[in-house]
């Protein structure tokens, strides 16, 4: 799953690529290959690459696309929590195709929801665990007479797990940035936006 930690975002290429690839299939085999791919997505079996290959519709590399593609775009729509509309702005799909996307969105939406809050929480990423700051007035140097700048130093400590409990001894990584007053508007701006999101 790791097209899931890639950015989200659904750019014109992937539709028209995705929608190009899922064009020869019929209801009833696009039906079952994007329920194969979801569950791929919950850490079961995928579709099959003999089968669907077998059906003259792809090569193997097409069909490594589209499930890539597919994947992604099922991830997307649950983690933005597309509804009808959005989707269809997304992907060009004959009606019953649309149907059969459809289907799997909504019946598959919990249990997708579930795998991929799984995936990130059981990832490796840093976690701020503490943090320090200091203010300072630079002054100049002998290059620069009189440059008159503040700055904010920000000491970061981070654990490279989400599920460190905070009383363990688990090794920390130390990051300090110095920050002029735009790079700290822009952190706070980053962490607002961050925290209104959750």
């Amino acid at each position: 799953m790791t097209t899931l930690t890639s950015g989200l975002s659904w750019n014109s290429s992937k539709k028209d690529t995705l929608s190009l690839l899922l064009s020869p299939l019929n209801a009833d085999d696009l039906k079952e290959f994007v329920h194969r791919c979801a569950d791929k997505l919950c850490g079961r079996k995928g579709p099959s690459e003999e089968k669907f290959c077998s059906l003259g519709r792809w090569n193997r590399s097409q069909f490594l696309e589209a499930n890539s593609l597919i994947k992604e775009f099922l991830a997307e729509c649950v983690v933005n929590d597309y509804d009808k509309q959005k989707v269809e702005e997304r992907l060009s799909l004959e009606d019953s195709q649309f149907q059969a996307l459809m289907n799997c969105l909504v019946t598959r939406k919990d249990e997708l929801q579930i795998s991929i809050l799984n995936h990130f929480n059981n990832g490796q990423s840093q976690v701020l665990r503490d943090f320090d700051w200091k203010l300072k007035w630079v002054m100049g140097s002998s290059s620069l007479a009189s440059h008159q700048e503040t700055l904010l130093e920000l000491d970061m400590s981070t654990v490279k797990h989400t599920k460190v409990p905070m009383n363990s001894e688990s090794p920390m990584a130390r990051i300090s940035v110095e920050l002029t007053r735009e790079d700290v508007l822009t952190l706070i701006s980053a962490l607002e936006k961050a925290r209104d999101s959750v």
